[in-house]
């Protein structure tokens, strides 16, 4: 048993790198970020961090590094939402680092529990998806053009495991998170995969989602072509041209 729970563990370090990066490269792809909510990157950057601190401090390797790697892709992704121009993600990234240095420090130092990076890990993966979804839930059609249907599948996925490292190694706390967000991640994965095929139907048949319709002018130029009924000549009329 302890070494299904390792190798579980091993993989998810692995996997959690590679599920999250996909929304980084997507936003590099595109460049747009359309649908993509700022607070979600950013409670996702803050959060990994947390993991870092907490998994390290208890000495959980695996979990260390299933850590890293999401800090690593979700930095990048709210760097790269900067760059684009994205409205609050400057302010938003230079308050995450700021914060980041800030839990880092507090925590070298000892000054706050062990158990509070625990919760406030717990929190934060609770809760990071959900300004997404909520934007998107809020007004649907929106134009998800900067959202990563393959990251949100993953991620959804993720949790999944999660769900089942937690039960083997006995951490409630790796468990809570996962069960909130794994339908989360999975809806909006379903909506953003919905607009992107959409969006690719239309490209590749950019007429065939409307009717015809003449333009007007045309409608103007059968009018004018087309020939007057003549008036029946009168009885007079007849026999004047007889």
């Amino acid at each position: 048993m302890h070494l299904i729970t390792s190798l579980l563990g091993w993989s998810l370090a692995v996997a959690s790198t590679v599920t999250a990066l996909p929304q980084a490269i997507h936003l590099l792809k595109t460049r747009s970020f359309a649908g993509v909510h700022i607070s979600t990157p950013t409670i996702a950057m803050v959060t990994m961090l947390n993991w870092c601190l907490y998994t390290g401090q208890i000495h959980d390797i695996p979990a260390l590094f299933s850590s890293i790697g999401p800090l690593i892709a979700w930095s990048t992704s709210l760097t790269l939402l900067a760059i684009l121009g994205a409205p609050r993600a400057r302010t938003a990234l230079l308050g995450s680092i700021a914060l980041c240095v800030l839990l880092t420090t507090l925590s070298i130092t000892g000054i706050i529990p062990v158990g509070v990076f625990g919760s406030l890990s717990a929190i934060g993966s609770s809760t990071w998806a959900l300004p997404q979804l909520i934007k998107l839930l809020r007004k649907p059609g929106k134009d998800l053009t900067g959202v990563s249907s393959l990251a949100y599948t993953a991620l959804g996925l993720e949790d999944a495991a999660w769900i089942l490292y937690a039960i083997l190694t006995k951490t409630p706390a790796y468990a809570v998170a996962p069960i909130i967000q794994l339908p989360a991640c999975l809806i909006i994965a379903f909506h953003a995969r919905a607009f992107h095929s959409l969006k690719r139907s239309k490209a590749a048949h950019p007429t065939a989602n409307s009717s015809f319709k003449a333009p007007l002018h045309a409608k103007q130029s059968f009018k004018l072509a087309t020939p007057q009924a003549q008036p029946t000549p009168s009885k007079d009329e007849t026999t004047h041209l007889g």
